[in-house]
């Protein structure tokens, strides 16, 4: 797993996108979340963009295979969120997101739906009387790159699911790309 997976939710977790606050795009454009009808949010979305990094702390990686018990009811409160979540991420939305490519990404014009998105444990933190943070990423899409066969890019989503609540705490949204060598 590369650092920067980890720096997002640690990003989020320090700059408040933990405590249902609108998220805020530095790059200019405003983006709009629907509020559901019955109130408050139902979890927080953190929104960072494109090779936006930040400081690592209180995680560790862990395996695939961690946390079976604690996955699992990642996953199901995650279904009760997902709608919510993925009526945010708009085409619009991810080439706000996007820091480089972005002539390419003029013609991203609709994001896959959350469904198929298939999550894995990569980081956790212990957090005291036997709970703990699980950070879980999946890719919700491959995006267009300004070098391609070079430069790969992935729309990425990354969960932190809380033991201690049951209950999938964030939701961050964000643009990841690797150098092929």
């Amino acid at each position: 797993m590369k650092s920067g997976m980890v720096v997002l939710t640690v990003c989020c977790l320090l700059c408040g996108c933990g405590k249902n606050t609108a998220p805020v795009l530095t790059s200019g454009h405003d983006v709009t979340l629907s509020l559901p009808a019955e109130g408050g949010l139902p979890m927080s979305l953190c929104l960072v963009k494109e090779a936006d990094m930040f400081g690592e702390e209180w995680w560790t990686h862990c395996r695939e295979d961690a946390y079976p018990d604690d996955m699992g009811k990642a996953l199901v409160d995650w279904e009760r969120k997902r709608p919510w979540v993925e009526k945010q991420i708009t085409a619009e939305l991810v080439r706000a997101l996007s820091g480089w490519a972005r002539r390419e990404m003029e013609s991203y014009r609709s994001v896959p739906p959350l469904s198929h998105v298939a999550f894995k444990p990569v980081a956790s933190r212990d957090t005291g009387d036997n709970h703990r943070r699980i950070l879980l990423e999946g890719t919700i899409d491959t995006l267009p790159s300004h070098s391609p066969g070079i430069v790969t890019r992935w729309l990425k989503i990354y969960l932190v699911y809380d033991s201690e609540i049951w209950t999938v705490r964030t939701a961050i949204i964000t643009i990841e790309g690797q150098r092929l060598e």
